[in-house]
């Protein structure tokens, strides 16, 4: 009986594990399709379902703005990218192709928020 009680946990754990593992392994097949696909500037004028719903979008903005913020991004340089329509485009357009790809709405909020993180990764290491 006790090695009844040792196993099952140890397999729970490993079960546990590998359904993790193969969640961040499907963001991140699903962000890097999407990545590419924006960067060759596929699909231009695609945006997310949830685009015209005043309070996902508002959603979309406080989770981004909160993620960017945690990855230690400056309010200041979030603000340069989330309130230029440019820059928000780029991002809802990202967005709807990690849509597309099936990814849930909190996927690409995460998503959006790594873009805005790599971007300030990036600006830092060329001194700005």
């Amino acid at each position: 009986m006790t090695i009844i009680w040792c196993v099952v946990p140890i397999l729970l754990l490993f079960f546990g594990k590998a359904w993790s593992s193969s969640k961040i392994r499907e963001y991140y097949s699903r962000s890097q399709r999407a990545l590419q696909a924006t960067v060759a500037r596929e699909m231009d004028e695609q945006q997310p379902s949830w685009i015209t719903d005043v309070s996902r979008r508002a959603e979309f903005t406080a989770g981004l703005c909160e993620l960017s913020l945690k990855k230690g991004v400056p309010d200041w340089f979030l603000e340069s990218i989330a309130g230029n329509e440019e820059g928000m485009h780029f991002l809802t357009r990202h967005a709807a192709l990690m849509e597309s790809f099936g990814a849930p709405f909190r996927d690409q909020i995460q998503a959006a928020a790594e873009l805005v993180d790599g971007a300030w990764q990036r600006s830092q290491s060329r001194s700005y």
